[in-house]
């Protein structure tokens, strides 16, 4: 399998989001599913992020690899790990996966953080920018209700039970 050095289409991370969010977008962008993007990562770079907890403390190797592979600066992917984002948290206010989450294709990451999600937030997020992401704040076990809609967060979507919102609506129709 032919690899390029770097992506072809590499869009930024925002401030905010969920490292494992940005990664879907940027295999979305490539045309790739999030199993190809990291496969094609550890092509270039073996074992650099096939162990990490992709949302929180990536190792210095798994920091250089998706940093050199995705064209960003590590400091700007460093800034974006939820230790950074909430330094004071224990880091078991961290939703992590459950022991049955890697039975999915969908949950690629061994660290992939878990999360609740605010469907008016998912739906504003379509309607004003077109870019759908997952917001770091939701991966905090805590967190219960939307702090702007003011409604509870939801782990899966109530009419067909997808837990991951953001896969079902990158899915083709």
């Amino acid at each position: 399998m032919f690899v390029a050095f770097v992506l072809p289409v590499a869009p930024r991370p925002i401030a905010g989001e969920l490292i494992s969010s940005w990664l879907l977008r940027v295999s979305l962008a490539n045309g790739l599913t999030l199993a190809q993007l990291v496969e094609a990562i550890e092509t270039r770079f073996p074992a650099a992020i096939q162990e990490a907890f992709i949302d929180d403390q990536l190792s210095a190797r798994a920091l250089s690899a998706l940093a050199t592979f995705l064209r960003v600066p590590a400091n700007i992917i460093k800034a974006l790990e939820l230790s950074q984002r909430f330094p004071e948290l224990p880091t078991g206010w961290i939703l992590r996966p459950q022991s049955g989450d890697m039975d999915f294709p969908q949950r690629f990451f061994k660290g992939e953080a878990r999360y609740a999600f605010c469907p008016s937030c998912l739906q504003e997020m379509i309607a004003c920018t077109q870019t759908v992401l997952i917001r770091n704040q939701w991966a905090l076990a805590f967190l219960t209700h939307c702090a702007r809609h003011r409604t509870p967060l939801r782990e899966r979507c109530p009419v067909c039970f997808i837990e991951d919102p953001i896969l079902a609506m990158t899915k083709p129709t």
